[in-house]
């Protein structure tokens, strides 16, 4: 009889030490599956940050190339009146000299 009751108590330990190996595996299993659930969401959020990056980063080169766009287009813009101004002071300069020229007309037939 204690030789049946000790194996059955081995039976037992041995039994007890298989699950506590099945939990360890089991907890091990399921903190793997955790850490890859962690990764992978890490990736997706890593992959929504680059695209929001990336979409702002060509709102910023569309933004700027309209700007560059703009600055070119108001030097041109700029050059055309200075080209005007340049004109118009040659007439001003014109209808001056055509002022003191009549001036003195009117002068000497005083």
């Amino acid at each position: 009889e204690e030789l049946a009751e000790l194996r059955l108590s081995r039976e037992e330990e041995e039994s007890e030490e298989e699950s506590d190996e099945e939990e360890e595996e089991e907890s091990e299993d399921d903190a793997e599956d955790d850490e890859e659930e962690d990764d992978e969401a890490a990736t997706a959020r890593d992959g929504a940050e680059i695209a929001r990056r990336l979409e702002n980063m060509q709102q910023r080169d569309a933004l700027v190339d309209g700007l560059v766009a703009a600055v070119s287009d108001l030097r041109r813009e700029l050059g055309e009146v200075r080209d005007q101004n340049a004109i118009l002071a040659g007439d001003l300069v014109g209808v001056r000299d055509k002022v003191r020229s009549l001036e003195e007309e009117l002068a000497e037939l005083r």
